[in-house]
């Protein structure tokens, strides 16, 4: 007897649910469906607060990506945290991108445009009075770096502090 490939039997068995789903079901469709309903409630939002021209909400078929910047367009790695922690703290899991799976339900959708919303309300709060002041921790550095030795978040790419966080002269 070989269990060399014992560990994958749960994997077929899954793989397997999986396709019945998607030849029984308009998974595809479904799938669609959440990405225009929220994409649209997104959009919705950031008009309604006058945000236009510093979040963007771009969306495809099969995903949603948001684009947050400050007040004079530049991408804001502290505006992207801060939509992040205002959207969790509101119980939506949040990295700036939405990928909807045949789970998720219209109460979801509802639950995920308010937090949007209210998340908008305070993106625009940071806006007049700086993101510092709403904050909660350090803004998101991104992993990928030349230098992640570097104590600071990089006001931008690339980074104007590169030489004095390697220590180069």
């Amino acid at each position: 007897i070989s269990t060399t490939h014992g560990g994958e039997a749960h994997a077929i068995a899954a793989a397997r649910a999986v396709l019945r789903e998607n030849q029984t079901r308009d998974v595809l469709g479904r799938h669609r469906a959440l990405v225009a309903s929220v994409a649209a409630g997104m959009k919705g939002a950031v008009s309604a607060h006058g945000l236009d021209k510093v979040l963007e909400v771009h969306a495809s078929p099969w995903r949603i990506v948001t684009q947050p910047r400050d007040a004079e367009g530049r991408l804001s790695a502290a505006l992207r945290t801060l939509l992040m922690q205002e959207m969790i703290g509101r119980g939506v899991l949040f990295q700036g991108i939405f990928l909807p799976c045949y789970a998720h339900t219209d109460a979801d959708v509802v639950q995920i445009i308010r937090a949007f919303d209210a998340s908008c309300a305070v993106y625009g709060e940071a806006l007049e009075r700086g993101v510092g002041e709403l904050l909660v921790g350090q803004p998101v550095r991104p992993v990928f770096r030349k230098y992640n030795g570097c104590a600071q978040a990089c006001p931008s790419t690339p980074c104007p502090l590169e030489e004095r966080c390697r220590g180069v002269q």
